[in-house]
């Protein structure tokens, strides 16, 4: 059974298509985002909110023959994304579009 915390996150959470890779984001919270410096970088996001994969194999990350599925891990995603700037836009997009639902949900709870 999830954690109490790994269900809190979970509901920031969504799946995204790059390529042929599923990637799971996370948003980031109201605080995470006044905490980024200025100058963060598109790079800084991408390693920081990406919790999770589907469909990646050694043969992706490593290149040879093993086309078996490999689990997440943020050493080596934040390494394999590094060099793979054409899967930036469709994750970066998602994630600015997560974080503006929220903002106007919020912003519309306010109202009422």
């Amino acid at each position: 059974m999830a954690t109490l915390l790994e269900r809190l996150r979970g509901q920031r959470g969504q799946w995204v298509k790059a390529d042929r890779f599923e990637f799971k984001l996370r948003r980031p919270t109201r605080l995470e985002m006044q905490k980024m410096p200025a100058g963060y970088l598109v790079g800084d996001l991408i390693v920081a909110f990406v919790v999770d994969w589907r469909g990646l194999t050694e043969q992706d990350i490593v290149g040879g023959d093993k086309a078996d599925a490999v689990a997440f891990d943020k050493d080596v995603w934040s390494e394999w994304i590094a060099d793979r700037p054409h899967l930036w836009p469709a994750i970066l997009d998602a994630l600015s579009a997560a974080f503006e639902e929220y903002a106007r949900r919020q912003e519309d709870a306010a109202k009422n």
